[in-house]
């Protein structure tokens, strides 16, 4: 099941953002409860932060294999994403679990990904702020490239 088709047809989609997931009790609570609020709220996509998911922080396969079953569409990281090596392969065999896209281009993986929502198609940008964190472009620098590169390729 991958969100409900009731908003599509009024020519609305619900989008639903979910901030930190963190460790083994987060994790399992978006496996009991996620379903159950998908439909509750009508979204049609779920986007989460899972850069603590796993245990010891970071992401790894099994935790982003459990967030998806439980009905999370894309995984979102931050400067947590590289705490576990596991999750080179995991960003380079997903588009939809995304690193930071300011973090240099030769990192693995991607910062952004076109969602397939039912009949649109949504760019999500994955970005990190600068203050107070590592030093890495600028987020609206790169936002804008990103834009200006998928230009006509997403609705939203």
């Amino acid at each position: 099941m991958k969100g409900t088709d009731t908003n599509m047809t009024k020519g609305e989609a619900r989008i639903l953002a979910l901030g930190d997931i963190c460790g083994k009790s987060g994790t399992q609570i978006i496996e009991k409860k996620l379903w159950g609020i998908r439909k509750y709220c009508g979204a049609d996509m779920v986007i989460a932060n899972g850069e603590n998911a796993s245990v010891g922080n970071g992401l790894d396969k099994e935790t982003a294999d459990r967030l998806f079953s439980s009905g999370v569409d894309v995984i979102t990281g931050g400067n947590h994403t590289w705490k576990k090596s596991s999750v080179h392969s995991l960003l380079e065999n997903n588009e939809c679990v995304l690193r930071p896209a300011n973090y240099p281009a030769q990192c693995p993986g991607s910062g952004y990904c076109i969602f397939d929502m039912s009949s649109y198609r949504v760019l999500v940008i994955n970005l990190l702020g600068t203050v107070f964190m590592e030093s890495l472009e600028s987020p609206f620098v790169v936002a804008d490239k990103i834009l200006e590169r998928e230009k006509g390729k997403y609705d939203f």
